[in-house]
């Protein structure tokens, strides 16, 4: 382990935070906070000339934290590129290490900067009492920025909201002293969000379930997959007012022995298994062709949520009070893997992972139940179509004569009454006028 050792921490323990009072009519309970560089010049082997401006440098590097006697904990980053704004948005930490690493996504909020040095507050996040305090850094977060960030990471339907950055850090605070050491971290290289219908019900009425679904590949070899910590948002979007837009945030922790049932309409009940792989998951599912193909550089698939939808086309309508097509369903955003426990060679590894926030199409990835009628009557109406053709082509030509014959006296009759029918008709309205 690398000690750091740093006096100058103590130093911003006790003064990085404090209160800023002004005459009588200032307010006591606005905050004021000590200057990054005054903070980081209180360590004597502090060289600011070591982060220099780098305008093609899009990266977040964290190069400290620091703890304040109100129990905030400060993240000082170095952002290379000055001529964009790309300030830190969110960070991965877990407080407990080894095998009880607990990541959380906290958010970041910006104190000040200098130049390539930026200062941090974790939000919604308290110091603990203990002697010894951890804090496991996987990785920092900023908004996506598609004219900077890699092409490569946009997929089709998805959209990317913010990009990750390793930081690969454990910090230990043994009272004030602080050490320092780094630590190995897990990359997703290729991602899929999206999620499966489960119709239940009739076309005009459907009550169904949605499986939410991500799919991923990493920068390191995982012969089996153990457990996976992955959180995401949720929005309900409904017709009916009561729930409509409500939102949340959830953290979930899937393993390898978990499944859900799903029982499909026409189908017997079946098990789906929480973590599968690609192939597995191709071959149990129906799936759009263009789902097929964003899948193909993917390895692993986690069924990580389910949620309820449903449409009613002749539904009650609230607050209007009028019969109106109504439906219900949630979706799921900013899907990002917080950690990875896994075997690969005989080794289990259980590491923090570097994941952008990632949302899927609203569409589900498979077909749905009208379509899936529609080209069952398709099929059908085709195949007799081509029966009848194909027993009009084996007809000797006399037959296909008389059969021609007949189709065009019928054909020719039937255009006669309508014919009929019409003149009739309109015979009739000029006599009640002339009435």
């Amino acid at each position: 382990m690398k000690k750091l050792l740093l006096n100058f921490l103590l130093i911003i323990c006790l003064f990085s935070s404090f209160f800023c009072f002004g005459n009588n009519m200032a307010s006591a309970e606005t905050k004021a906070y000590s200057n990054v560089i005054s903070d980081l010049q209180k360590d004597e082997n502090f060289n600011k000339e070591e982060y220099p401006i780098n305008n093609n440098d899009y990266t977040l590097k964290v190069i400290q934290i620091a703890e304040s006697v109100e129990q905030e904990l400060f993240i000082y980053v170095y952002q290379p590129c000055y001529t964009k704004d790309l300030t830190a948005t969110s960070i991965n930490i877990s407080v407990t290490i080894g095998d009880d690493l607990n990541f959380n996504n906290y958010k970041l909020s910006y104190i000040n900067s200098k130049d390539t040095l930026f200062k941090y507050k974790v939000e919604d996040f308290e110091v603990s009492n203990l002697l010894i305090r951890y804090y496991e850094i996987s990785s920092i977060f900023r908004l996506w920025d598609e004219t900077i960030d890699r092409i490569e990471d946009k997929v089709n339907d998805n959209t990317i909201t913010e990009i990750a950055f390793t930081v690969g850090k454990l910090y230990k605070f043994d009272g004030y002293d602080l050490s320092c050491q780094d630590i190995e971290t897990i990359q997703v290289l290729s991602k899929y969000v999206g999620h499966i219908r489960y119709e239940g019900g009739f076309f005009l009425y459907e009550k169904s379930c949605d499986s939410h679904y991500v799919a991923f590949t990493t920068d390191k070899q995982i012969d089996k997959l153990i457990a996976v910590e992955i959180a995401f948002k949720t929005e309900i979007k409904s017709t009916y007012v009561d729930d409509n837009g409500k939102t949340d945030s959830k953290k979930i922790l899937l393993t390898e022995d978990e499944n859900f049932v799903v029982q499909p309409l026409w189908h017997k009940e079946k098990l789906k298994n929480r973590i599968e792989t690609v192939e597995s998951f191709v071959n149990n599912e129906e799936l759009k062709d263009k789902t097929k193909e964003e899948l193909l550089d993917k390895e692993w698939v986690l069924r990580f949520y389910e949620s309820d939808y449903s449409y009613n086309a002749y539904g009650y309508q609230k607050p209007l009070g009028v019969w109106h097509p109504a439906y219900r369903e949630t979706n799921v955003s900013e899907v990002t893997i917080l950690r990875l426990n896994f075997e690969t060679a005989g080794k289990v590894y259980n590491l923090g992972t570097v994941d952008n926030k990632q949302t899927g199409s609203e569409i589900p990835s498979n077909p749905s139940l009208l379509k899936k009628i529609f080209d069952f009557f398709g099929k059908i109406f085709k195949g007799i179509f081509n029966f009848i053709v194909n027993f009009f082509k084996s007809l000797p030509l006399i037959l296909k004569i008389i059969l021609y014959t007949i189709l065009g006296l019928c054909g020719g009759a039937l255009l006669y009454w309508i014919i009929k029918s019409i003149v009739s008709l309109i015979k009739k309205q000029k006599n009640k006028k002339q009435k």
